[in-house]
């Protein structure tokens, strides 16, 4: 698979969109019990090595003052932890909206990566293990930054390892696995619940794009792509439509002028817009508003937040993903 890294944290993540599923209140069926209070998880396990795709790591003694760089953040939350550092939103004030709840109240340091990883104020906040496996370009920073603290990443690549493989790794490297695996089995269970209730979504077809530029939209073609995956899992179908225009280097992606707006025509048409302005511009054209899709009532459009989760799933994301979109589908296709 290869895909253009989804705009989520990351010093170059933000030109996708800017240029270029799922969190239910209390987290239902997803998250982990929380520990009584003034009991500490037994450190057992400890030390241990941690095997990743750039090396293994070793981590002495169970973490208790966790950094994370990219979504990471969501698994060490769904388990009750709070990070003492985590990165910003690009696309909100502070942190993600669905993650507020759970940092309300806990000495969590939001953390600005937008030019780069600041260093000395990680080093600052004394981080006994860093959690970086959704940074962009870590592969460049793991050397510093392990002379920080241990260095965890990804199992198989950058945005190669699927959210479940991702929650399973940094449950190992916080010695809570089985707590990670229930989080996992929860979500799951959810997501097996929504496809359950709705048989009728079954092979409908969808497009997913992006209307980040007035004149131009870029859709999703790469059936590997997790955006497509994640919309894919609730048992729809990608449309092939237009995966016949030209693609763009490897990034499995096609451009499309607006006068093109009709190959996007499927079942339900999923779109991400960069701006209202942007957004009010494509809607206000006829060729857009002929799309037999959006002239029946079943175009959707994505917020930012949320199509950034679903390139780049991660538990607590997924969640607020489902929140969005399932009764959208619903409105869209009963």
């Amino acid at each position: 698979m290869r895909t253009i890294p989804p705009p989520a944290v990351g010093p170059s993540r933000r030109g996708f969109l800017a240029g270029g599923l799922l969190l239910a209140g209390a987290l239902a069926g997803c998250g982990a019990p929380r520990e009584a209070a003034g009991t500490t998880a037994p450190a057992a396990g400890f030390p241990r090595r941690v095997d990743t795709a750039l090396g293994p790591v070793e981590i002495p003694a169970k973490p208790q003052r966790i950094v994370t760089l990219g979504r990471e953040a969501e698994v060490v939350l769904a388990l009750d932890v709070a990070p003492v550092g985590m990165p910003k939103s690009y696309y909100a004030p502070g942190v993600e909206p669905y993650l507020e709840d759970r940092i309300a109240g806990r000495e969590v340091t939001v953390l600005d990566t937008a030019q780069g990883i600041p260093y000395e104020q990680i080093a600052a906040l004394r981080p006994d293990l860093i959690l970086a496996g959704t940074y962009f370009g870590i592969e460049a920073e793991v050397a510093r930054l392990s002379e920080i603290a241990p260095v965890v990443t990804y199992r198989h690549g950058s945005y190669v390892d699927t959210w479940q493989e991702q929650a399973a790794l940094i449950g190992e490297a916080m010695g809570e696995e089985q707590r990670a695996a229930a989080v996992v089995s929860g979500l799951q269970d959810r997501i097996a619940g929504v496809v359950a209730a709705h048989p009728s979504w079954r092979g409908r077809t969808f497009t997913l794009s992006f209307n980040y530029e007035a004149g131009r939209i870029t859709s999703i073609v790469d059936p590997d792509d997790f955006a497509l995956r994640m919309v894919a899992e609730l048992g729809l179908v990608p449309s092939p439509e237009p995966a016949q225009l030209t693609t763009r280097g490897d990034a499995g992606q096609a451009d499309l002028s607006y006068e093109l707006a009709s190959s996007l025509d499927a079942d339900v048409v999923l779109m991400a817009h960069i701006s209202p302005s942007v957004q009010a511009q494509l809607e206000s054209l006829p060729v857009f508003a002929g799309v037999p899709t959006v002239r029946e009532g079943r175009y959707i459009p994505v917020d930012l937040i949320t199509v950034s989760v679903l390139r780049s799933p991660m538990v607590l994301g997924i969640e607020h993903a489902l929140d969005r979109l399932v009764p959208e589908l619903e409105r869209a296709l009963g």
